[in-house]
């Protein structure tokens, strides 16, 4: 099934198969590539990663996924972009977040630009009720990255949680535009519109929600 040829058709199938994934359409196909590319891969890190986290993504085959995480990280352990997947696949479970925790904690000490990394440890740490330590790591995400929308959007959803919806809208509004697309951006800005007795424009965001995540029940 790889469907290029060349020098480098491994990586153009790889690349091709990353994409598929991209649409829940094509996911199916661009999982099937990615498999052929890892089996036909002597050595192929990259290929090895990919198709982990996007096993990830689907309840049915996270766990293959965290398995072909974990086993990449054990080969290549100072390889970060593994570890972050492997951070965040391990976050989304209550079971495993403590280890989620300790592995994004290891990231932010080794790597300190990284804002992904940061932002992951504070949606752990807000979901464990931290919200004092999750509201400064999101601003330590911040200073990492000032340009980033993810670490407002996480603020505002605290702010949110903490009964200050009105300052969780404000916060939203100085999120870039790309950041504001996004399924948490639509869930804050809904709750918040909820807290403030606006209806009308919580089932707007609610509607918003929906078009980049259809498949959640509202």
């Amino acid at each position: 099934r790889l469907s290029t040829t060349g020098p480098d058709a491994e990586g153009a199938s790889l690349e091709l198969g990353r994409v598929l994934t991209w649409d829940s359409a094509t996911r199916a196909e661009g999982i099937a590539l990615l498999r052929d590319v890892t089996a036909a891969a002597k050595s192929r890190p990259d290929a090895d990663e990919a198709l982990g986290e996007v096993l990830t993504w689907d309840v049915s085959t996270r766990a293959e996924g965290i398995n072909r995480l974990r086993r990449l990280r054990e080969l290549q352990p100072g390889r970060v972009s593994t570890q972050l997947k492997l951070a965040d696949a391990l976050s989304w479970s209550a079971d495993t977040r403590d280890e989620a925790e300790s592995l994004y904690r290891v990231i932010v000490r080794a790597d300190a630009s990284s804002a992904e990394a940061a932002i992951g440890l504070a949606r752990v740490l807000s979901w464990t009720g931290r919200f004092a330590e999750s509201r400064e790591t999101y601003r330590q995400a911040l200073t990492r990255d000032p340009a980033g929308s993810a670490a407002l959007v996480g603020l505002a959803q605290l702010d949110g949680w903490t009964g200050q919806a009105r300052a969780s809208l404000s916060r939203l509004e100085r999120a870039s535009t790309s950041g504001l697309d996004t399924p948490d951006a639509y869930q804050v800005r809904a709750e918040a519109y909820a807290q403030i007795g606006r209806p009308a424009s919580a089932r707007k965001a609610y509607r918003g929600l929906l078009g980049v995540r259809p498949t959640d029940e509202i």
